[in-house]
C-alpha cells in the first residue's frame, strides 16, 4: 500500500518539481540566517548598541513577523535601550543636569511608556528643573525691587526642591533687607 501511494505521488508530481520544492524550502529556511538586518542587529546587540539593534530587528520583523526568536531579540534590545536611557537619566540627576536627565527619561519613555521608574525619573527631572527656573525668576524679580513676588517665587522653588538651599538663603537675605528698611523707616519718623 505504501508503495502504491509513493508511485502515485511521483507520477503526479515530477522529481524535478520535488527537487525544486526542496531547494525552495531550504532557501526559505536559510533566509533567517541570511538577513542583513538580523546580522546587523546581532552585531549591534553584541556591541551594546541597544537602540540600533532594536531598529534592525524591527526591520527584520517586517519580513518575518512571526519569528519568535527574532521577536525575543527585538524585545530584549528595546528593554535594554530603555534601561540604558533610564540609567543615563539617573546619572544626570545626580550631576544636577536636569535638562539632560529629562531628555534621557523622555527617550526611555518613548520605548517603555508604562515604566513607572522612567515616569518617576522624568517627573523628578522636571520638578527640579522647575525649581531652578523659579529661583532664577525670583532673582530677576528681586533685582527689579518686586520683593513680594520674589519671595513667592523663592518659596515655590524651595517647595519644589527642599534640598535646594539657595532659595531659602535668598528668602532669609530678602527678609533681613526688608527688616533693615523697616527699622530705618522707623528711625526717620518722629
Amino acid at each position: 500500500m505504501k508503495y502504491l501511494i509513493f508511485r502515485i505521488f511521483f507520477r503526479v508530481v515530477s522529481p524535478t518539481k520535488i527537487v525544486t520544492l526542496a531547494i525552495s524550502l531550504s532557501l526559505a529556511g536559510c533566509a533567517y540566517f541570511m538577513s542583513s538586518d538580523i546580522k546587523r542587529g546581532d552585531q549591534q546587540l553584541a556591541a551594546g548598541q541597544w537602540e540600533e539593534a532594536s531598529l534592525s530587528y524591527r526591520q527584520a520583523l517586517k519580513d518575518d513577523p512571526f519569528n519568535s526568536t527574532l521577536q525575543e531579540k527585538y524585545a530584549m534590545a528595546r528593554n535594554r535601550a530603555a534601561a540604558q536611557y533610564g540609567d543615563k537619566g539617573r546619572a544626570y540627576l545626580k550631576e544636577r543636569q536636569f535638562d539632560l536627565a529629562g531628555e534621557q527619561f523622555k527617550r526611555a519613555l518613548t520605548i517603555e511608556p508604562a515604566n513607572m521608574e522612567h515616569q518617576s525619573g522624568f517627573a523628578e527631572a522636571n520638578r527640579l528643573k522647575e525649581a531652578r527656573q523659579q529661583y532664577k525668576e525670583a532673582d530677576r524679580l528681586a533685582q527689579l525691587g518686586r520683593t513680594d513676588e520674589a519671595m513667592e517665587s523663592y518659596s515655590k522653588a524651595a517647595e519644589l526642591d527642599p534640598s535646594f538651599s539657595d532659595p531659602l538663603e535668598s528668602i532669609a537675605k530678602l527678609t533681613e533687607e526688608q527688616q533693615a528698611m523697616t527699622r530705618e523707616d522707623r528711625r526717620k519718623q518722629p
